[in-house]
């Protein structure tokens, strides 16, 4: 929208690949329904346009945040961690999408959840 090329370089082509072979793709036929993704890469200058954390995995082609018409946010969480799918980090957040993100070099599987609390976001332990 503002006119920033946002086209990935080689290195985070790869790592998009292997997110959506190892979590999106692997998701969507666990779940047999279409999985939706609301963002995914952002380079330096469109993350900070949005508003993205500087250290976001968004940066590197890591991570997408995704929602689906069937499933809420938390239960869609949910089913990510019952199925066994290996992440880095899983962030529900604010009870609005999910934010997941595929490490090649080993997965934390961190789970999150974000809120906002005087403007500012807050991390805490997701409990499911």
């Amino acid at each position: 929208r503002q006119g920033i090329d946002n086209t990935p370089n080689e290195e985070q082509k790869e790592n998009l690949r292997l997110l959506c072979i190892n979590i999106l793709q692997l998701l969507r036929n666990s779940i047999g329904i279409p999985v939706h993704i609301d963002s995914g890469f952002r380079n330096f200058e469109v993350n900070a346009a949005i508003g993205g954390a500087k250290t976001s995995q968004h940066t590197e082609g890591k991570a997408a945040d995704i929602t689906t018409a069937y499933y809420e946010p938390r239960k869609l969480a949910d089913i990510i961690v019952k199925l066994g799918i290996s992440f880095d980090q899983l962030i529900l957040e604010f009870d609005e999408w999910v934010h997941i993100s595929y490490n090649k070099d080993g997965n934390r599987n961190e789970l999150l959840y974000a809120t906002k609390i005087g403007g500012v976001t807050k991390y805490a332990p997701l409990q499911l």
